[in-house]
């Protein structure tokens, strides 16, 4: 990159660039998986690394995505409570994932995930028993933005409960009256 260490007069310093624009400023070789900022323990055990190509990892040498952190991670605000926003713009069908899967390849394989789909603004619990490249993809739970409605084992519910498939159930069902009814007595709807 040019240069070694460099400490401006105002206190800015430059690893790799005779210009630095920032109180530490680093401009590395490359632009690939090599490392631009590493930190480890006096142990060896990685604590911190940013490579090239702007992955940070977190007690993580290697990161593969934009932020990997292996361990635990905590978010709190005392002021105005923790929250994480997830998602980006547009009405499309990945607007967002959460995903709880049995790798580390960053990938939805074996595992679960609940997905933003922004077409038609539902939140599905999704499943996937196969890999990314063979996936086996079953839809769990679906919720709607506008209204209620919760669909088991369909995306879009038509009622406020949709179930698609058999269902058992070993209690009551109770009718709008909030009565469970008889023994033998057939429900029939009230509206």
């Amino acid at each position: 990159a040019g240069t070694g260490l460099l400490v401006e007069a105002n206190g800015d310093v430059g690893i790799g660039t005779t210009t630095p624009n920032a109180k530490t400023h680093i401009v590395s070789d490359g632009s690939t998986t090599g490392k631009s900022f590493f930190v480890e323990n006096n142990l060896g055990d990685d604590n911190f690394t940013i490579l090239d190509n702007g992955n940070v990892g977190i007690n993580e040498v290697a990161p593969i995505a934009a932020l990997q952190v292996n361990g635990q991670a905590i978010f709190t605000d005392e002021v105005n409570g923790a929250s994480i926003f997830i998602g980006k713009g547009g009405n499309v069908t990945q607007a967002a994932e959460l995903n709880f899967v049995e790798n580390t390849s960053a990938q939805f394989s074996y595992g679960w995930r609940f997905r933003l789909d922004g077409t038609v603004n539902q939140l599905l619990l999704e499943s996937n028993n196969g890999s990314a490249a063979a996936p086996q993809y079953y839809t769990q739970f679906g919720f709607k933005r506008a209204g209620v409605g919760v669909g088991i084992g369909v995306a879009i519910p038509t009622q406020e409960f949709h179930v698609a498939g058999n269902a058992r159930i070993t209690g009551a069902i109770y009718d709008s009256n909030n009565s469970p009814g008889t023994a033998n007595q057939k429900l029939i709807s009230t509206v």
